[in-house]
């Protein structure tokens, strides 16, 4: 399969990256860098796609830094990168999340499975095991398994996700005293969440830092019920005399609480890879949610 196909089976088949995506432009040129893809989604925000054939390789995380250096230098903050890959290889991947960019691996097999399910015969033949030459009944018949696999495959629906944030205590207490007041509060990220923003996530985890910005606590101390993140500052719930600081994202939150069995920073794994956390973690990220109290 060529990259031309690969974009062209995205461009019809959008979902296969995150839902109610709309095509805006592809090939185009953007910050004076060419994008493969430039999609919209559900909160309005552009996102571009970098797709790579094969495999992800240490090169690609230059190239995609760079886009997103250029996009922060042109004031744009709702702007979010994605890189694409038939295969994400774990170092990669590590790699990829401690820079907090946003990837997705779309193998040959769960492309080939998606084709077969949906019978699209524009692109069939693209797959050669399964083209032109099988039957209607072959197709059908992989069409089941394929329904299977990709169920088994989504993981935006298991395991859970939760948002986990790096902090300072006296940010804990500023929102322990907005909360006498007000039954919500949002703070800001300059962190690049990616995918966070539309998956289900109910839990917010709060790792202390201390005011020098070392590594503080290595415990996860403080918990929240997450009620939103988006790029919209809605300063009637920031805290009072911080209402006009922005940031990429805001995360609003309540039922604050202190953990009252925290967790090792270390004993917690990223969303997307599996891999554990470590300690010297630089920003929030997305993790499977330990569901501790």
């Amino acid at each position: 399969m060529k990259e031309n196909d690969f974009e062209k089976i995205i461009v019809k088949y959008p979902e296969l990256i995150e839902a109610e995506l709309k095509l805006l432009d592809r090939q185009i040129i953007i910050y004076n860098r060419r994008i493969d893809l430039l999609f919209q989604d559900k909160f309005n925000r552009k996102l571009l796609i970098e797709l790579k054939i094969g495999p992800i390789k240490d090169e690609h995380i230059g190239q995609i830094l760079s886009y997103e250096g250029l996009i922060l230098s042109h004031d744009d903050p709702t702007v979010r990168v994605m890189l694409i890959g038939n295969r994400v290889p774990p170092n990669i991947q590590r790699s990829l999340d401690h820079h907090g960019i946003a990837w997705k691996e779309i193998s040959f097999s769960y492309l080939r499975d998606f084709i077969m399910q949906k019978d699209d015969k524009d692109f069939l033949p693209l797959f050669n095991e399964y083209g032109t030459h099988s039957s209607n009944e072959e197709i059908k018949t992989r069409t089941k398994t394929s329904n299977q696999i990709l169920m088994n495959q989504n993981t935006f629906n298991k395991p859970k996700p939760a948002l986990l944030i790096l902090t300072e205590k006296k940010w804990i207490n500023i929102a322990l005293e907005h909360f006498k007041t007000i039954n919500r509060c949002d703070f800001r990220s300059n962190a690049t969440i990616g995918s966070a923003i539309s998956l289900n996530i109910q839990s917010v985890y709060f790792k202390l830092k201390d005011v020098k910005g070392e590594q503080g606590e290595i415990r996860i101390s403080y918990k929240a019920d997450l009620i939103e993140i988006t790029t919209e500052n809605k300063k009637e719930y920031r805290p009072e005399g911080y209402e006009n600081l922005t940031g990429k994202y805001y995360y609003g939150f309540h039922n604050l609480r202190l953990l009252k069995n925290p967790c090792l920073l270390s004993d917690l794994k990223h969303y997307k890879s599996g891999q554990n956390l470590r300690i010297d973690l630089p920003r929030a990220c997305i993790i499977l949610d330990p569901e501790i109290e």
